[in-house]
């Protein structure tokens, strides 16, 4: 989960851990909500800034590594992928 570069939802229940959003961000800032058990049903919601992840992504590594806004992305991320998906592109057809 780690060394993905996205936004992660996990859903538990109060019987498997916690319930979170996390961001690809530094530690101190990557969870984004986290709930952790109860007797009652909840429902949170959080906004996901989709376009400036994306943004984020397009960006070549010196200029992500100025930019603390998220984690800089892994090695090898396709740039040219990530150029597919803001023009909501099908990835699966890309060769």
């Amino acid at each position: 989960m780690r060394d993905l570069h996205c936004y992660f939802i996990q859903v538990n229940t109060s019987h498997y851990g916690d319930s979170c959003v996390i961001r690809p961000s530094k530690t101190e800032t990557s969870r984004m909500v986290t709930v952790k058990g109860g007797k009652n049903s909840t429902i949170l919601t959080e906004d996901l800034e989709i376009e400036a992840l994306r943004a984020f992504q397009f960006k070549e590594h010196i200029t992500q590594m100025d930019d603390h806004s998220y984690k800089v992305t892994p090695p090898d991320f396709s740039r040219e992928n990530v150029g597919v998906r803001i023009e909501d592109g099908n990835l699966i057809e890309m060769k």
